[in-house]
């Protein structure tokens, strides 16, 4: 099997499980049609196909797109600045100098960060509190991903060029977008996997097999191809 097939397996994993759910449907229909029956709208219908062209934009952007990207550009400036090669070589023992004052920096820059955050706490900003009281629907609620994306840029900025791991502000603007870059056909695989959930809830399968734990098979889908990618083809692909 060639390297791009094994990198896209997810993909094509996706597509054959979106097929089945249609060929499932065509069944259902047909078995209906000879039996006489009367059955629900069905995928396999002129409904059906109205209705997943109708909706097959809504269905894949209701993925938490922006939340993944966040994460993956956070992975990104955190393991090419060198912070956790420098935290294994301190354990050992073996840090050099450069190092240990990139440590100090880094460390630094955190409690200051920690210390704004504190007083962000405090009125009028009052970021863990909504205009009601609670955290659910606070502004740190719902900016939790920006905001850690912000402290682990700066900190990984801080640490990468006191340390030597980045030279400028490109390096910077590359170890961010680097795993975007290695988890490109993760991300496609995706658009299938959006076009597989509604398709099922449609069908009524999501309800039928999981039940009330749909979230849980959804979350594994969505994980899927990351982890794929990372543990099966990422030396393959290095």
């Amino acid at each position: 099997m060639s390297k791009g097939r094994v990198n896209n397996l997810p993909t094509i994993v996706y597509c054959c499980m979106l097929l089945a759910v249609w060929l499932y449907s065509w069944i259902r229909s047909v078995a209906a049609l000879l039996g006489g029956e009367v059955t629900e709208v069905l995928l396999a219908s002129s409904d059906g196909v109205r209705w997943f062209l109708r909706s097959s934009v809504d269905s894949v952007g209701h993925l938490p797109w922006a939340m993944i990207v966040i994460l993956l550009m956070c992975s990104g400036v955190l393991l090419s600045c060198g912070f956790f090669s420098a935290v294994a070589r301190l354990l050992r023992g073996e840090t050099s100098l450069r190092t240990r004052r990139a440590l100090w920096s880094a460390l630094v820059v955190a409690v200051i960060m920690v210390v704004s955050l504190m007083f962000a706490t405090l009125y009028p900003l009052n970021v863990f509190r909504s205009v009601s009281g609670s955290f659910v629907s606070s502004p740190m609620a719902g900016g939790w991903p920006l905001l850690l994306f912000a402290v682990l840029f700066l900190l990984s900025a801080v640490f990468g060029i006191v340390g030597g791991a980045f030279k400028g502000v490109d390096d910077i603007l590359e170890a961010a977008s680097s795993r975007i870059k290695f988890h490109a056909c993760s991300l496609v695989a995706l658009v299938p996997a959006a076009l597989l959930f509604s398709s099922m809830e449609y069908e009524g399968i999501m309800a039928m097999l999981f039940g009330g734990y749909s979230s849980y098979f959804e979350f594994f889908v969505l994980m899927f191809p990351f982890a794929y990618r990372l543990f099966f083809t990422g030396k393959d692909s290095d």
